[in-house]
């Protein structure tokens, strides 16, 4: 009582100092004076948060209210009292009451801007509605052990007037019990909610009953499964008295609460035991891991011209939500499954499937050209009697090909014929820059054969001439050049050291290939004498030819002057001319002779001189 005193003392005291100097400061400034008129502040207890809504005041026990300091002036200081006691930090136009904090409220209000008063608001006395006394019996089990059976809770409730019940059984009410006894089938926490006649609400202690009754076991999942690195969660019935034992695949795993965080797929259950040692096994639930969502961004190009525009659209399986990123950066407004592109950049879509699994595409580079390049893969020419169509292709795609044998853009060779067919690809883009065309020529021709035989033979020494001679344009190439005067020749001259096989390669004019080889045999020399003595001295008796051994096929003549033939001779085993005809001696002389190879088409011709 004392600080009480001591208090209003000093409130007094500060009051008397603030109207003398009021008094002081009209007396020397004639012009400022409180105006009498000035509304003062009001005060009203309400909901907290909510001052609309206003309330008397006598409250309920344990509620929390604000009361209201409301009619002030514009830079007005606040002080809050409790039965003229200083309510410390309470400077607000607004105080919190809670803790069932009764008594007399007033608000100091001071505004020294328009009047040095300090204003006092009438005073709130707040009081307390009585508390009612909640008590819970309980009546006799019923039922058989863990088969089912009740237990019938009775409320006595102190105070007069109606009241409103509601039953609570795990924190949750109870369907339509909402009379003052309960028939409690199922083992828990049971408590019950009551509303007195001033609307105030109370909330009995909790206690725990004990049935007959098998616990329940639902199970259900937040969702059918979960994203890869996601997980799913379980929910069990709830009891605050229940014990919970988790399975998956039949296996007993880690857990004790009514809720799981299942990150396997699997197939799930519960086992629920209540404190009457009943026990009760959930249905099962299957748990899947969805697949992962792919998605890629499509587009007819890559390339964006200035002041033109690019459809991107995202494509993939089951997509829900999207977004739009532009360089790492969403872009703003862009969630549907196609976006406009006007700039150059990196592209992505982060989407959401319908199983809510969430991925992010791969980058899509948008590039800004001023003209774009319009090119088509090259056709080799179709040289050979087999003409199988070809795929045509060009970039940027969108386009169309056109020419003779062109459907659907597939070239058949077959339909388009020989000749030379010019084929045409052509881009025709929303704007003048994605416009373009690019061609080539096709070459449908017979292939070119070229056949040299399989052997020619020369002496060595000699030349040989192949005549080669495909048409005009073509480029040949003999290989290996050694022993060939032109080996780019389309008649080249052979004369090897040694038997060689030679290639040749021609190529068309429009890059036909034509292949052949000829293996050219090099002969040794041929030694013919020019003169023998067949006088039977043992010494050059006989026209003796060196060489024959490399010309199996040879023949032989000799003639006299007037082309008689007075030897004929044949093969390399053939005997040598002795100068005797029909077995007499031949008279001294200058004779002729031919030496032929058939088979090689060579031939020597000469002169001989008998002399004994």
């Amino acid at each position: 009582m004392s600080r009480r005193f001591l208090l209003m003392g000093v409130y007094w005291a500060f009051y008397f100092i603030l109207s003398a100097k009021a008094a002081a400061k009209i007396s020397h400034e004639t012009t400022v004076v409180c105006n009498t008129n000035i509304s003062k502040p009001i005060t009203f207890v309400s909901k907290v948060g909510q001052p609309q809504k206003r309330l008397q005041a006598t409250i309920c026990y344990d509620s929390t209210v604000q009361i209201n300091a409301t009619a002030f002036l514009a830079n007005s200081t606040f002080q809050w009292t409790l039965n003229d006691v200083l309510i410390p930090n309470a400077k607000d136009s607004i105080l919190i009451v809670k803790n069932n904090q009764i008594g007399n409220y007033k608000c100091l209000v001071s505004t020294p801007l328009y009047c040095p008063e300090m204003v006092v608001t009438p005073g709130i006395e707040l009081t307390l509605f009585p508390k009612p006394n909640i008590s819970i019996s309980e009546g006799n089990l019923t039922g058989n052990p863990c088969q089912g059976g009740t237990v019938k809770l009775s409320a006595a409730v102190s105070g007069d007037g109606a009241f409103f019940y509601q039953w609570l059984f795990e924190n949750r009410p109870v369907l339509s019990a909402t009379s003052n006894t309960l028939e409690a089938v199922e083992t828990g926490n049971y408590s019950l909610k009551i509303n007195d006649p001033n609307g105030c609400a109370y909330l009995s202690s909790s206690s725990i009953v004990i049935t007959n009754t098998p616990p329940k076991a639902d199970l259900k999942a937040a969702r059918a499964g979960f994203c890869k690195g996601g997980k799913v969660t379980l929910n069990a019935t709830h009891g605050r008295t229940y014990i919970y034992q988790w399975y998956l695949n039949g296996q007993p795993i880690s857990g004790v609460k009514d809720s799981l965080i299942a990150t396997q797929p699997g197939v799930y259950k519960v086992k629920v035991t209540a404190p009457n040692n009943c026990t009760t096994e959930s249905e099962e639930v299957r748990v899947i891991q969805y697949e992962e969502p792919v998605v890629e961004i499509e587009a007819s190009g890559k390339e964006l011209c200035p002041g033109a525009s690019l459809l991107l659209k995202a494509k993939g399986k089951d997509l829900k939500a999207f977004v739009w990123l532009l360089n790492g950066q969403a872009i703003e407004g862009q969630t549907q499954a196609q976006v406009v592109a006007t700039q150059a950049g990196k592209y992505t879509v982060a989407i959401r499937d319908t199983n809510r699994c969430t991925t992010v595409s791969s980058v899509f580079e948008v590039s800004m050209v001023d003209k774009v390049v319009v090119q088509m893969d090259s056709i080799p020419p179709f040289c050979s009697e087999i003409l199988k169509p070809v795929k045509l292709r060009g970039s940027p795609e969108g386009g169309i090909f056109l020419g003779s044998g062109v459907v659907d853009g597939v070239f058949d060779p077959i339909k388009a014929g020989k000749g030379m067919h010019t084929i045409v690809y052509v881009l025709n883009g929303p704007v003048e820059c994605l416009n373009g065309k690019a061609e080539q020529t096709v070459a449908v021709v017979a292939p070119a054969k070229v056949e040299l035989g399989e052997k020619r033979s020369l002496v060595r020494g000699a030349k040989l001439k192949i005549d080669v001679n495909l048409g005009e344009g073509y480029i040949y190439e003999w290989t290996p050049s050694a022993g060939i005067e032109n080996p780019t020749s389309l008649s080249p001259i052979f004369s090897p050291e040694t038997t060689t096989m030679y290639h040749l390669k021609a190529i068309g004019p429009v890059g036909c290939l034509a292949e052949d080889s000829i293996m050219i045999e090099v002969l040794g020399p041929l030694y013919i004498p020019d003169v023998f003595t067949p006088n039977r001295d043992g010494q050059n008796d006989m026209w003796i030819l060196k060489g024959l051994d490399q010309y199996p096929e040879i023949e032989v003549m000799v003639l006299n002057r007037w082309g008689e033939v007075v030897f004929f001779g044949k093969g390399d085993t053939q005997l040598p001319f002795d100068g005797t005809f029909q077995d007499k001696p031949l008279s001294d002389g200058v004779y002729s002779y031919v030496i032929k190879t058939p088979s090689h088409q060579y031939e020597w011709r000469g002169k001989v001189w008998l002399m004994r």
